[in-house]
């Protein structure tokens, strides 16, 4: 099973972690790329994934292979600058973003 999480961080910027033993790594091989871009953390989720993944994540695991923590946000807001070419998430809309 793959628990995952998004939670508060500073700034009003959500942060998605992730829980997943190295035999589901096998199963889901698409998997290797947000691993090897994410930081690993210790405590109860192994990996602080990039937010960028998040979508991808969920379309292509199965739902049954999936759990959502009790604590998690369930929104959030990503904005996207042409100018700079960026993406930008935050958990509250503010005029920073506007």
């Amino acid at each position: 099973m793959i628990k995952f999480k998004i939670q508060k961080g500073k700034n009003e910027e959500p942060i998605f972690k992730i829980r997943i033993k190295d035999k589901e790594l096998v199963n889901y091989p698409f998997l290797k790329r947000a691993i090897i871009e994410a930081k690993e953390i210790k405590g109860r989720y192994n990996y602080q994934v990039p937010l960028r993944y998040f979508v991808p994540l969920v379309n292509n695991i199965n739902k049954e292979s999936l759990c959502i923590d009790k604590d998690s946000k369930l929104e959030f807001f990503e904005f996207w600058d042409d100018f700079e070419e960026k993406y930008y998430a935050s958990l509250t809309a503010t005029p920073k973003f506007m």
